[in-house]
């Protein structure tokens, strides 16, 4: 029999967690039960984030300079991710037979902390400096598209693609203009792209896309080690 297995199962509620090795999944979904595998994604994603370790660490991301307003190259480095534990599951989409997942998922304020290089401009004027970075989105959708394989029962994401929305993004960086420490330049400055955040947002995220995309592919392939699809689903044969 083909393997064909696509589920799809829409809710919102705040996730809850167990330890891996004593989670009870219950019995295994049939292929037309959503709800099932609602609650089962509502135990497995905790557990994800959970073996991720939080809140996440990435070491290094770049946003290189793009054709809009804003043209800069950043460097953030040990970027601290706070805020995933309050993940909400939307939809979750998993199609076997044509090698997809995807998480829809909300998150309601999520804060990144990360060390920054900056060198480049904003119009007309140059912008540069290192320092201490804050950025902060709240209500962020984050639609998260894995391309996987079925090894012996786990999967094995081949692949990602990573959409982002947010209701509002704050900026809080303490050099633009080559400073050790905020000044008033800076501090103006910086107000000058937050009234103007989702322009600069539209510049740098394509770029930034591509970086979050190559950073997170690799945690995730540690992450599925060790997830048995057999205790979540009901495994047609091939």
């Amino acid at each position: 029999m083909k393997l064909a297995l696509i589920f799809l199962c829409c809710f919102s509620a705040t996730i809850y967690s167990c330890p891996l090795d004593s989670c009870d999944f219950g019995n295994p979904c049939e292929s037309a039960d959503n709800g099932c595998v609602g609650d089962k994604f509502k135990i497995l994603v905790p557990l994800l984030l959970k073996k991720l370790g939080l809140p996440l660490t990435i070491p290094l991301l770049e946003i290189l300079p793009g054709p809009g307003v804003l043209q800069v190259y950043v460097k953030a480095e040990n970027s601290i991710l706070e805020g995933l534990e309050t993940v909400q599951i939307n939809d979750v989409k998993l199609d076997l037979s044509g090698g997809k997942l995807v998480l829809d998922l909300t998150v309601e304020s999520l804060k990144i902390t990360t060390d920054y290089t900056i060198n480049g401009r904003c119009l007309v004027v140059p912008v540069w400096g290192c320092g201490k970075g804050v950025v902060t989105l709240t209500d962020l959708r984050i639609v998260l598209s894995l391309a996987i394989s079925i090894d012996n029962g786990q999967i094995v994401p081949t692949g990602i693609n990573l959409d982002l929305a947010a209701g509002d993004i704050c900026l809080d960086l303490n050099s633009l203009f080559g400073e050790t420490d905020n000044t008033i330049l800076t501090v103006e400055y910086g107000k000058v792209f937050n009234d103007n955040i989702f322009l600069i947002a539209n510049d740098i995220l394509p770029s930034l896309k591509c970086s979050l995309e190559s950073a997170l592919l690799p945690l995730l392939l540690d992450v599925f080690v060790g997830i048995d699809l057999n205790l979540l689903l009901v495994l047609l044969p091939v």
